[in-house]
């Protein structure tokens, strides 16, 4: 708990929590409030919860090829350069593609978080380092729908939620940048 890289890791993580649990609830809404179609908005939403799956094997097998902590801060920060993509509103296939991007990056994250904890800390007490850590993403989850649901319905837009969430999620890369060898 005295260490830069678990406040680091568990507020960055609780950052990307919040974000991606506002995509998880309320992505169909936005999408369709956006492009006025419903079924494309619920093919986004599964294109987004398949691609998680896919991240998972593309990014582990990337962060034991590379550099651990570069493959991670790249999958904190390729959702919010995808979040991009859905600013303009003009094009569903951009929707598309920010589902593959953000998707795919969300599930890196789940493969390489665990592997984070120990390049920071070592395997002693990995559990309980995890679980601590783990317990600030899950409030960032919580916070997340209510979080998103607020902003848009005090602005009316979907563009405003975007930008909370991009820049939101580029101070959890940011932070995630900061994580480094704790081990003595």
């Amino acid at each position: 708990l005295r260490t830069r890289s678990f406040w680091s890791l568990s507020l960055g993580d609780m950052l990307t929590g919040l974000v991606f649990a506002v995509f998880n609830v309320q992505l169909v809404v936005f999408i369709t409030r956006d492009y006025g179609d419903r079924d494309s908005a619920t093919q986004i939403f599964s294109l987004f919860l398949l691609m998680l799956a896919g991240g998972t094997l593309v990014f582990g097998p990337l962060a034991d090829r590379f550099s651990m902590k570069r493959v991670l801060v790249l999958c904190y920060a390729l959702p919010a350069v995808s979040m991009l993509l859905l600013y303009p509103a003009t094009s569903i296939g951009l929707a598309f593609t920010f589902a593959v991007i953000a998707g795919l990056a969300g599930g890196g994250r789940s493969a390489i978080f665990p592997v984070a904890v120990v390049y920071c800390f070592g395997e002693t007490h990995m559990a309980a380092i995890y679980g601590l850590s783990n317990t600030m993403f899950m409030l960032g989850n919580a916070a997340g729908p209510a979080l998103g649901g607020y902003i848009y319905d005090t602005t009316g837009s979907t563009q405003a939620v975007y930008i909370f969430c991009t820049v939101t999620q580029l101070c959890s890369a940011s932070l995630i940048a900061l994580i480094r060898n704790e081990k003595p």
